[in-house]
């Protein structure tokens, strides 16, 4: 209602987060190849899966991160609606 009602849409920070963890969704599903099993003797495989390892795990924190901000950032949208429906409440004289 116009004029009677503060509104703060939590379902746009929900959003966000969603957009946020699809962003690194697929980071979880990578996995590259490994060479040293498959090229025994042969230089360098052993350093190409150390550095694909590394990368791997870089990508795992990495969207770690990205999951952790995007949980904080729904938190404080719900946060913020939540008391702004309560500032509206007093200002209206709601629920004193």
């Amino acid at each position: 209602m116009f004029g009677e009602e503060i509104v703060s849409d939590s379902s746009t920070a929900a959003n966000q987060s969603d957009l946020l963890k699809a962003s690194v969704a697929s980071y979880g599903s990578f996995s590259p190849e490994t060479l040293a099993d498959a090229t025994v003797g042969v230089p360098g495989s052993d350093t190409h899966d150390a550095l694909a390892s590394s990368i791997k795990d870089a990508m795992h924190a990495w969207a770690t991160l990205v999951y952790s901000d995007a949980d904080a950032i729904e938190a404080t949208g719900l946060a913020f609606s939540e008391e702004d429906g309560t500032l509206a409440s007093k200002l209206l004289g709601i629920g004193r």
